[in-house]
């Protein structure tokens, strides 16, 4: 019989104590990397969803600052077109007071 294969026929006890060791510290070692790496992937979830809520909650406020930007734009029109109505009004009592101060009235006062 052939004594090279690791827990062959001819294996001693100590060479099947080592065996037995060496695949604990491997199922040790898969347990404690499979352990971390679902630690990791919780923290990405956790990190993934807290941006997305942040993102979600950035969306709303941007949403909500164009709706107060476009109300401004609309309500900043809406008193240009005032001031232009009242340059007007100005400009045409400007030259209706000219007309008035130009003009000769047959009665002094």
């Amino acid at each position: 019989s052939d004594c090279t294969q690791p827990l062959g026929p001819c294996a001693t006890l100590k060479e099947v104590d080592s065996y037995i060791q060496n695949l604990e510290e491997c199922w040790r070692r898969s347990v404690t990397l499979n352990i971390d790496y679902e630690r990791e992937q919780d923290g990405k979830l956790f990190q993934m969803r807290t941006m997305r809520e942040s993102t979600k909650r950035d969306k709303e406020l941007i949403s909500s600052l164009q709706n107060t930007i476009n109300m401004n734009h609309a309500e900043l029109d809406g008193h240009r077109d005032r001031l232009e109505d009242i340059q007007s009004e100005l400009k045409q009592l400007a030259h209706a007071r000219k007309q008035v101060k130009g003009a000769e009235f047959p009665y002094q006062i």
